[in-house]
């Protein structure tokens, strides 16, 4: 990516920070969270340049099957148990099944290739 489409992205973050800001009456704040999640963009992208096709793909199968995992264990025990502690299941069945699918769907993936 050059430097253009760099500048552009952080602009249409920073952009975005002003408009949050001035709803709330926080225009400096939203300035500064705009550039910082823009930086973040930035560098996540340049990251992700450098991934193959197929861990990425792989990644989001594996995460997309550990978190429907995680759902279809869950859902037989929504009467069974209050609020509060589904929510705690929840949250740490979609947290482990999910991790381990992403990271399972990366390792696969890397050997995954598309015609």
């Amino acid at each position: 990516m050059n430097i253009f489409e760099r500048t552009a992205i952080l602009a249409v973050f920073i952009f975005g920070g002003y408009l949050y800001g001035l709803k709330y009456t926080l225009v400096t704040e939203g300035i500064v969270s705009g550039l910082l999640l823009g930086i973040i963009a930035v560098l996540v992208e340049a990251r992700l340049r450098r991934v193959s096709f197929g861990s990425i793909l792989g990644g989001l199968l594996g995460l997309s099957i550990g978190l429907t995992s995680a759902n279809l264990l869950l859902h037989p025990f929504r009467y069974a148990v209050t609020d509060e502690m589904r929510l705690l299941s929840s949250f740490v069945f979609s947290a482990i099944l999910g991790y381990g699918g992403l990271f399972i769907g990366l390792r696969r993936g890397k050997n995954l290739t598309i015609p």
